[in-house]
Formats: C-alpha cells, structure tokens, sequence
C-alpha cells in the first residue's frame, strides 16, 4: 500500500519504521516527537489513517500493553454524555465509517494532561474525495440518498488535519515488506506522569470554601459556579458534598438532565467517604443522603443543600422559582464547550439576580485542572469544532432595523470562508444553548437547511435562522405519516402534526421549520429577532412556500414572542424533551391560502383534544404555558341559555361550585378566545387552571388558592363579572 506525505509538516524526522503485525508506520512519522510533546504534560491526537483493520491491528497492540492504565476504546454508540466528566489517559476513536463531531468533542474534553487520544482515519489518498460514514446517512433526510450529499464538512476537516503540528502528529500505515519491531516508547511514555503536570488547587480551595459556606452561613445567597469544560466544576462538587456530608448535613440533593453527567460528582465524593454505599440513586453514608434528582421532574423538598449542575440547560423560570424558594442553592453551568453554552445563562439570569437576589455570589473557575494553561490540544479542537463563543458586545452598536437586510448564505461559499464561519457558528453557540458540535455538519451538508443572516449596511451579522424545508410528500407517504408507520427523516414538524392531529393531504405542501434563530446576546429584545422573522416570512412566502413552523422547548417567553408574530400553536408534546427538561411545542404560520386553510384545520382538530389531554397526560403542565395554549385554540363548545341560568345561580346565590364547573370552564375558555379584559390576574390563573382545566385535587387547588373558601369566594367574584361583561361583548 502506497502512502502520502502531510504537506506542511514540521517537525524532528527521525528514519525508523515501527512494525506490528505484519503492517508499518510510514518513515516520515516522529514517534520521538510525540512522546517528548507527552512528556511536557500536554495531549496529543496521534492520527493513524491507513485501512481500517490496520489502523485497529496497532493501536489496540498498544492499548493491550497498558494494563494498568485506564483507556477506553469509544464505539459509535457510545453517547457522548457517557465519557463527559470522566477522564482518561488514552482514548482510542475509529473514525472510519462514523465521524460524530459532539463525541469527538467529547473524548477531547475527557483526555488528562499527558494523554493522547490514538483516532483512527482512511488513508490519506481518500481524503480529497472524502469518505462515507454513517452521520452522512443521518443528514439524509427524504428524499436524497447519502452518496448524493455534499461533502463540505469533510473537506474542511482534511484542511485541518493536512497541516500536522503539534499537538496532531500524523502516521500513515503502509504495508510491510520484511521483519520489523513494535517502538515500545509510548508505552513507556503513558506509564509515567508527565513532568510538565503540576496542577494548581489553589482556585479550588477558595471556590471550595464559597460552597460551604453557602450551605452553612447564612440563607438565601445563591452561589453561581461559571467554568469553561476541564475546570473541575463536577469534582469540586463531589469534594464540597462529602465534606458537608462529614458536617452532618443529613440531606444533599443534586438536581440534572441525566445521571451520567453528575458521575464524577458522586464518586468524588464516594472515595471521601469511606463504607458509602452508592447507586443510581445517589449516595448514602452513615444514614445521611446526596440525592440524584432528575432537572424534568425534581423534588428537592426537605433538602439541606440543593445543587444544580448544568444549570443553562434548564427552564430560566425554573431556575428562577428555586432561586427564591430555596435557602441554600448553588447552580453550576459550563459557559462554553460541547456541554451546553452558558451565555444566553450569563445574560439573563444574572442580571435578575443582581436586581433581585443582591446578595448572591459569583464563582469562577479559570484555572484548568485536568490539562496545562497552555495545553495545545484544547484551542486546536475549539477551532476545528467551532466551539468559541466570544460575541463583540461592546463593539456592536444598536442597530436601525429600517436599515437591516436579510441575505441568504451561500453554503459552498460558507465553508471555505472560515472567518464567516466562524462568525456564524460563534452567533448560534452564545445564542443557543443546545447548539452542538454536530449542528455545524449538519448546517454545512445537510440538503435541506437554508441559513439566512440579518446584517447592516456595513456587513455586521446580527442575527441567524437555519431554516429546514419539509413537506412536498407524496399522499401514499403522508398516508403512511398519518397511520404512524413511516417517519420521513428530516419531516419533523409536517410528520409531528400529521400523526398527532391530521390532514394527510398537508404533507404535499412546501413547508418550512425554523430550527435556530439566534440574535447577538447583547442586542437581544430590541426587535432584531421580530424583524430577522417578519422578513424572512415575506421572502419564502414570495417563494411559494405554504407553512412556516417551530418546534421548540415549551417557554412563556417563546410563546408570546411568537404570538406576537400572529403564529399559533398546533401542538404540545406529551412528553418531557430529556434534552431541554421541557415539553416540545408546535407553532405555525400559514403564508400561502393552502396555507392558511391547513392552519385552521390543524387548530381546530386540536382543539378538542388539548382540553380532553389537560385532563391526563398534561394535567400537570404549567398554568403560564396552559393560559397561553388556550388562547390559540377555537372554542370546543359555547354556552346555552340553561348554562347561564345555573352560572347566575352559582354567581348570586349558594349553589355549590362543583356543580357548574363544566359551564364556567366553558366560560373562561371564552374569555381566553376573545382575550378579554376581564381575565384574572396571574396570581389566580394557577388555581383557576387547576380547578377548571386539569381538575386537580382539592388539596392542590387549595394549595394555590390558601384555602376552599378563599377560592370559592374569588370565584363567585370572577363569575359575577364574566355574567355583566358578556351581556355588552
């Protein structure tokens, strides 16, 4: 087998071949130079690109003579979550036939100082055609084929990986023609510690002393823990549970998305904690409890000390009702990296807590602990994956929005312009906490996305969508979309609304979902946002598109900013997203008169089963979001004159409450609909949801309300002046 030299390398060339089994290292390849750049304590890729049983052949010859070193060899299937937090010193990643952009930024962040990380590649004459993998098969949504997709993604990654410098040194397999011996010199480098690693703690023990003291002094000073990855957040965690547990706190609770990502928290704090007995749950330790609660449906009532750990991810509301409930609080978020940007966290919960909470304390950890300062592998992998978010915020001036255009990106332009790029991804990073790694081969090879910017006239970007074209089905297939025995890849929001609410014929429409829209963090709520939407709607609508839509995290804040959009809502999810914490929701715009006329249909299908769903399977969804839903919908049923006869009874005389409730749901639903100026304020519209709507138990609505009595007087009140307001609407 022939092999091809990395252009631009640079570097001591020492001519040896390093052989195992039967196959040979190319001569240009420095072993010597990487287990020097190892040495020093910094990590190091060591890319073997050759065929795929070859490149397997030596680096699991090497794993295999490393018994005592923990290594872990990462599969396809292996989720990302399930390497974050932990930490290796070598990691072996095939990349053959899948490349997932989110797990490679995950085993990057999981690499100790002094590690390296052996990944796997085709040989080098592959790469200018690029190569198929799997993740291809997945950005190949209905109807293209993965061999006819676009290999943007690739060809940028073979730029990177052409110009082999430290800290990626690069070796091609070829194949042997005589005896040869294994270079036993990275096992002998591995086994040793690093002399460049030696770790600061200092930062540790100050933020260490923060946390106990925000569980033990005095109440309601929220501590908030900011920290890029590999900065020990999830250890210093673990350490500052233990102690408190040592103090005899008797009830600690963790609150998370998923229980992989609180790991290492749990067992930092096992190996503090000699005889504790540790499983799903959490920790126990000589009858005391450190509780894993999971962020969809936490119950921290009765804890000590209540820690949040990716705190962005998660509901601001949420976070904002246990700000204020809860005593003694810490949330904890990465600010940047592959677990969930905490910008858009920096900009709007903090600012509440200064106005709000002012004696609440700012922690910072800068400092790495698993990696050097100047570790050389951390600014290489942020720059492959695009994972900076550093916006100009003071440089960005506000904008006339009458001067703003929208323009469409050119994507076979986009990826050989890596300051545009750059500039684009960095945007979707501090805007949206759920951008990944993987979102940038998905906007970049992904046939059916559409990026659209809003500039000024001096070429700022301000703001992005990535817009996603469905719809356009064949009726046999938006039949089988309808029956729930065929989900078209890439039809999220036509096949979500087809399946649960109708209208097959739909799926032959041009439709269009919104999948991110991202503002500049510091000119957010200033209309950017409303314009990027407004005239991207005249744009496609001038395009024959028929239906614009979203399907996002349910939040109050979303809702009424697309409500002030004139969008409805079709649908709400029955279950919670595990990624968000929260139910998806479905918001459309019908732009064309097809359009228009699926709308109405959709709403008025829904209608019926939303109220019949609050019931069941939504009754505890949250009375903001259920307020809001109902706006949107027509009205199920109206009231007879008989209906009115018994609200008068209820109203002016003694008639128990009980037994008008289905004509005064009817009622508020009405006003609801016409969005009357009679509605109540916010603090009675959570028991007046939970009384008419999801008819919860009286304890709950008592709960709500202080008490049976106080709420039936309020709403024999609020029924008097529903009765004298419809006699003149």
């Amino acid at each position: 087998m022939a092999w091809c030299p990395i252009q631009n390398y640079r570097g001591d060339h020492y001519s040896y071949r390093g052989y195992c089994r039967g196959r040979w290292l190319n001569a240009s390849f420095d072993f010597n130079a990487l287990c020097r750049f190892l040495q020093q304590g910094q990590r190091a890729i060591w890319l073997l690109c050759g065929e795929e049983d070859e490149c397997r052949a030596i680096a699991k010859w090497y794993c295999r003579h490393l018994p005592a070193l923990l290594w872990r060899s990462l599969q396809p299937s292996d989720r990302p979550e399930a390497i974050i937090g932990a930490e290796y010193r070598l990691l072996l990643l095939s990349s053959h036939h899948d490349f997932d952009p989110n797990q490679f930024a995950a085993a990057v962040g999981a690499l100790q100082g002094g590690g390296v990380l052996i990944w796997l590649l085709p040989p080098t004459r592959c790469w200018p055609q690029g190569w198929p993998d799997r993740v291809q098969q997945r950005l190949a949504v209905y109807p293209w084929q993965a061999e006819a997709l676009d290999r943007r993604y690739q060809q940028r990654l073979v730029r990177f990986l052409s110009v082999a410098k430290p800290p990626l040194f690069v070796a091609e397999v070829a194949a042997a023609r005589g005896g040869g011996w294994q270079n036993l010199a990275l096992l002998q480098q591995l086994r040793q510690p690093p002399l460049g690693l030696n770790l600061t703690r200092a930062e540790q023990i100050r933020a260490l002393a923060y946390l106990e003291r925000n569980a033990t002094g005095h109440r309601y000073r929220p501590v908030v823990i900011l920290a890029d990855r590999g900065r020990g957040k999830s250890t210093l965690l673990g350490l500052a549970a233990a102690a408190l547990l040592k103090r005899k706190l008797g009830h600690i609770v963790v609150v998370a998305l998923q229980r992989s990502m609180v790991t290492t928290l749990f067992e930092q704090a096992r190996r503090q904690l000699p005889g504790a007995r540790l499983d799903r749950n959490g920790l126990t330790w000589r009858g005391r409890q450190l509780r894993y609660c999971c962020a969809t449906d936490a119950d921290v009532s009765g804890a000590d000390w209540v820690v949040v750990d990716e705190a962005a991810t998660l509901p601001l509301e949420r976070l904002q009702q246990w700000l204020i409930s809860l005593p003694r609080l810490v949330l904890a978020t990465t600010v940047d990296g592959y677990e969930g940007s905490g910008r858009g966290f920096q900009l709007r919960l903090l600012p509440w807590l200064k106005r709000e909470l002012p004696n609440w304390q700012l922690c910072q950890l800068q400092q790495p602990q698993r990696w050097l300062s100047d570790d050389k592998l951390e600014p290489w992998s942020r720059q492959l994956l695009l994972l900076e978010s550093q916006p100009s915020a003071e440089s960005v001036w506000v904008p006339d929005l009458d001067r703003v255009v929208l323009r469409e990106f050119n994507r076979e332009a986009l990826w050989q312009q890596e300051p545009l790029l750059q500039q684009l991804f960095e945007l979707l990073v501090a805007a949206h906490y759920q951008t990944t790694p993987l979102d940038l081969r998905h906007l970049l090879d992904g046939p059916n996305i559409r990026l659209f910017g809003l500039w000024t006239p001096e070429s700022t970007l301000l703001a992005v969508a990535m817009v996603a074209m469905e719809g356009e089905l064949p009726p046999a297939l938006s039949e089988a979309v309808r029956f729930n025995v065929r989900r078209p890849r890439g039809h999220l929001l036509v096949q979500t609304l087809i399946n649960h609410v109708g209208l097959a014929s739909s799926g032959g429409l041009r439709w269009a979902r919104i999948v991110r829209v991202a503002v500049e963090p510091s000119l957010q709520r200033r209309g950017l946002g409303r314009k990027l939407i407004t005239t991207l709607q005249q744009q496609l609508q001038r395009q024959g598109i028929d239906m614009i839509g979203a399907l996002f995290a349910a939040d109050s804040a979303l809702i009424d900013f697309w409500h002030s959009l004139s969008w409805r809502c079709g649908y709400c999810a029955l279950k919670i997203n595990r990624s968000s914490g929260r139910r998806s929701l479905v918001m459309l715009h019908g732009l064309s008169e097809a359009g228009r006329a699926a709308e109405h249909h959709f709403l008025s299908r829904y209608a019926p089963q939303w109220w019949q769903l609050l019931l069941g399977a939504l009754q505890r969804l949250e009375s903001e979001l259920v307020w809001r839903i109902g706006a949107d919908l027509p009205l199920p049923q109206r009231l007879e004159r008989e209906d009115y006869d018994d609200l008068e009874a209820f109203a002016y005389g003694r008639r128990e409450p009980e037994t008008v409730l289905l004509p005064l749901k009817v009622m508020l639903q009405s006003k609801l609909w016409y969005a009357a100026s009679s509605l109540p304020p916010w603090s009675d519209r959570a028991w007046l949801v939970a009384l008419l709507f999801q008819r919860a138990a009286p304890e709950e609505i008592g709960r709500l309300s202080g008490g049976r009595r106080q709420w039936v007087e309020r709403l024999r009140a609020y029924c008097r002046q529903w009765l004298q307001s419809d006699l003149f609407d």
